[in-house]
This record gives structure tokens, C-alpha cells and sequence, in this order.
């Protein structure tokens, strides 16, 4: 089988280029790993399931010759991440394997989105010459707690169902982990949810900001506007609570989908923040007009 190996992995390399340029203006907490298949793993496949693909027109394809992975740092942004993917990039539903959760069974869930390779980047019809691949790419989602385990169960029951079929009690133990990191990661959600109670409190307001917000500061030493605090200390009930209330999710959305060019510092965020929810006319006034009509224009 041929492939162009050098010429998929400039593509991988556009592809990594672009999801870090979209996560990085929200700040998102994530690793992200690529990979394109050599030739001789495509053959491997291939001989593994010699039926399952076909180079005839309509015939399944193999669909993850370029193949990107995903680990994010808390299990709620896993939505965040999906729905900027198929705003960037052309998504076949069809194709991807999207896992709910069983109230009655417990099992490894999947996250695993098939998108089309950008026009721009596909000069032929099929990625080999035989016509086993199609112009696709494949984005694995995991969190960081589960991606061992998603390695670990990949590589040794997935590969080798086999060694597993008479051996139930092991297959539910393995899943039982899963079980266990899924739980932490729910954890840490409700721990730092927690935290940013009590520093709402005790008046910490950038701690509050960093443990309601979970994203990657611009400037972390920087500390608040002292306009800001001073606004926060007088009314903490009021405005305070207001940020404390802000929605995490509508907020980072905002952000991507006005394409907002401001460094996500502390006070940025307050001021993003009071543009995005009801807004105080304090912390409006407080708002150095370059970034006020930064929000307000784009």
C-alpha cells in the first residue's frame, strides 16, 4: 500500500496547527497527540479484517490513516471540545461513534469523531493509491485520567478480544477502573467547585476566578485590577456573586464564536464576563475601552 507519508504528516501537522489555535483563544485546559498510520499498520489492518474494507466505490474505508487524540483536563469541557471541532472542521455523524451512558450496564465509552481532511489539502480521492482510505481523519476525545486506561485496554483486550471471551469476571474488573477514574474525574470537578465557593466567601476573588474558570491564564502573576477589587470588596453580594454565578460554558463560547483577540488575564475575564452576563455598569466603567470594544465589536 502507498502513502505519502511526508505529505499526511504536513497535513497532521496543519491539522494539530488549527485545534491548537482554536482551544488556545479559550483557553482550554488539553494535550493534543497525532499520529499518521505507516504503511505496514494499514497492512496490518488490512490482513485483520480482510472483508471489512473495500476499494470499490461506496466500499467501507479505513478512516483514521491521520489520527489526532485529545486529552482534556476536566470531563465537562469534553462537550466544549466537540462542538468547536464541527464548527472548524466538516464532521460525518454517520461515521463517528459518540457512546452514551447505560443506567444498566457499565461499560468503555467512546468519543472518536470521523471529519473530512479541508478540501484544500486533499488532492486526490483516496489517501492510497488502491483506494482503501478515504479523505478523512479521525479525533479521539479523552480525559487525562482515562487515557491510560484507554491505552492500556486498546492495546491488550481490543486487539486481543480472544484472550478475553472466557473471562468475564477480568473484563468487568478492567471496566470497574474505568469506573473509578471516571468517578475522580467527576470529583475534581465537584472539589474545585467547592473551592470556588469558599474563596467566593472569603473574598479571594482571583482565586475564585481561577477555580470558577479552569482555563490557562495569560500573565498568572498578574494580579487583578485594583479598580476591579476595590468594585468586588464594595458589593461582594452583588457583583461579586454575579461572577461567582457567571456560566462557564456560555462564556468560553462566547469567546470562540466572536473570535475575541484579548489575552485572557484575570481582569479580561471579568470584563468578558460582564459583557456576557448581565452586566454591571461598575465594572463597565472600569473597562479600558480597547477591550470593551474588542468584546462589543467583533
Amino acid at each position: 500500500m502507498s502513502l505519502q507519508n511526508t505529505h499526511y504528516l504536513r497535513i497532521l501537522n496543519e491539522l494539530t496547527r488549527q485545534i491548537d489555535s482554536e482551544f488556545n483563544k479559550i483557553g482550554l485546559l488539553y494535550r493534543l497527540f497525532g499520529r499518521v498510520k505507516t504503511p505496514d499498520s494499514l497492512k496490518n489492518k488490512l490482513e485483520l479484517n480482510p472483508q471489512k474494507y473495500q476499494p470499490d466505490e461506496g466500499g467501507k474505508k479505513i478512516q483514521d490513516v491521520i489520527g489526532l487524540r485529545i486529552t482534556l483536563y476536566f470531563t465537562d469541557d469534553v462537550d466544549i471540545a466537540i462542538e468547536i471541532l464541527k464548527k472548524i472542521f466538516v464532521w460525518d455523524q454517520e461515521s463517528s461513534n459518540i457512546d452514551g451512558y447505560s443506567q444498566n450496564t457499565f461499560d468503555a465509552t467512546r468519543c472518536n469523531l470521523i471529519f473530512a481532511l479541508p478540501s484544500e489539502q486533499c488532492h486526490t480521492k483516496y489517501l492510497d493509491d488502491e483506494g482503501f482510505c478515504d479523505n478523512t481523519f479521525e479525533v479521539q476525545i479523552r480525559t487525562v485520567f482515562s487515557e491510560g486506561w484507554h491505552e492500556v485496554e486498546h492495546d491488550l483486550r481490543y486487539k486481543h478480544k480472544d484472550d478475553w471471551k472466557d473471562f468475564e469476571e477480568s473484563y468487568r474488573t478492567l471496566n470497574g477502573f474505568l469506573a473509578n477514574l471516571e468517578t475522580v474525574d467527576w470529583g475534581i470537578l465537584q472539589l474545585l467547585s467547592d473551592l470556588t465557593w469558599k474563596h467566593y466567601k472569603a473574598q479571594n476573588w482571583e482565586a475564585m476566578l481561577r477555580n470558577k474558570m479552569r482555563v490557562r491564564i495569560s500573565k498568572p502573576k498578574e494580579n487583578l485590577d485594583e479598580k476591579i477589587l476595590e468594585i468586588l470588596n464594595n458589593d461582594p453580594n452583588g457583583i461579586g456573586k454575579h461572577i461567582f454565578r457567571a456560566n462557564r460554558k456560555k462564556i468560553l463560547n462566547f469567546i470562540f464564536e466572536n473570535k475575541l483577540q484579548i489575552p485572557l488575564t484575570l481582569s479580561n475575564l471579568v470584563y468578558i464576563i460582564n459583557e456576557v452576563e448581565p452586566y454591571n455598569s461598575s465594572i463597565t466603567e472600569v473597562t479600558p475601552p480597547v477591550i470593551l470594544n474588542k468584546i462589543r465589536n467583533n
